[in-house]
């Protein structure tokens, strides 16, 4: 029994992409040729061929599979993300942001495009556009998302006033990086400025617990203990910051007036 070509075709192509992820290029290029040559409509194998391709530096080659990959398929989500970071590769920004956007008209929850379009932006010093592709991208794939990631990006929401989804950048670094000192501190900013005292005090707290050192966590602590009137609480934590920033003439000078 003779098998069809598109069946056979397709299991070349899951050769090539066996080869892709082994990083060996011109293996992954013979194999998608040869899936070609048995069914010459096959968008994946062009696209794949447009990876190997842009790996192996030959941008304009892996150009001219991803337009095949889309001639083929014209809705292709995932070929217009690819293009997007090849041409931002070369610093062609406006190709770039359009083949993004392209893919995220067709699939708007491909997490890589917002995520590579966020790079653009950052490129571009476009920070209201970074914020937003970002923000997606991030909620989309939250595990991708670095401590960094998480921190930056609700830093950026807390200086445009965006306090819900700063919280939630905060909430979800310290959910998969619960050693994050700075989520911590930076929530408990967030609850003070949103004049939440007593959640902000806990969040400076536990900013403390995960580093005992934060000079920063340390002072805005001391600062709403003090604005609330909580004396016995203050002149604990004067005490203790004092125990690692012993040089601190205010922290003495603070502590002192609260004594006196």
């Amino acid at each position: 029994m003779t098998l069809p070509p598109k069946f056979l075709a397709l299991q070349l192509h899951q050769q090539a992409i066996i080869y892709i992820n082994n990083r060996d290029w011109d293996a992954a290029i013979k194999a998608a040729e040869q899936a070609l040559k048995l069914y010459p409509d096959l968008a994946i194998a062009c696209k794949t061929l447009g990876i190997a391709w842009q790996c192996k530096g030959e941008l304009a080659e892996a150009e001219k599979w991803y337009k095949q990959a889309l001639k083929i398929q014209p809705h292709f989500a995932e070929v217009y993300s690819n293009l997007g970071s090849l041409y931002a590769k070369q610093s062609q920004w406006e190709p770039a942001i359009i083949a993004y956007q392209t893919a995220l008209k067709i699939n708007p929850n491909l997490a890589g495009a917002y995520r590579n379009l966020a790079k653009v932006w950052t490129e571009l010093e476009d920070t209201d556009n970074f914020i937003k592709c970002q923000y997606k991208a991030l909620k989309l794939e939250p595990e991708k998302g670095s401590a960094d990631d998480y921190i930056k990006l609700g830093n950026l929401l807390l200086k445009s006033r965006q306090f819900t989804k700063a919280i939630a950048c905060y909430r979800q670094a310290i959910k998969l990086y619960p050693d994050t000192s700075e989520a911590y501190h930076n929530l408990g900013e967030v609850l003070k400025a949103l004049k939440r005292p007593k959640q902000a005090i806990l969040y400076y707290q536990k900013a403390l617990e995960v580093n005992h050192q934060s000079t920063m966590t340390y002072r805005s602590l001391e600062k709403i203990l003090i604005q609330h009137h909580q004396w016995e609480e203050v002149i604990k934590v004067y005490c203790q910051h004092l125990t690692v920033d012993y040089n601190c003439f205010e922290t003495y000078r603070s502590l002192g007036k609260i004594l006196l």
